[in-house]
């Protein structure tokens, strides 16, 4: 692999700020909108959150080696 520049570091950030402000959207819709919640973003959301999360800790771990 590569040695790390921090590219991977900003784009994982960005990924965890991207999904973290599509579940709060769809979080906000969801209570805006009572009769049809958008869970579809909200799941999204999250998930892009956790996979960023991991991809961040696993290529800090991995630089540190």
């Amino acid at each position: 692999m590569v040695p790390s520049d921090g590219r991977e570091i900003v784009f994982a950030g960005a990924g965890i700020l991207w999904g973290a402000a599509t579940f709060v959207r769809g979080l906000r819709f969801s209570r805006s909108h009572k009769a049809s919640p958008d869970r579809s973003s909200v799941v999204v959301g999250f998930f892009l959150v956790i996979a960023c999360s991991a991809y961040l800790a696993a290529s800090l771990l991995h630089s540190k080696q």
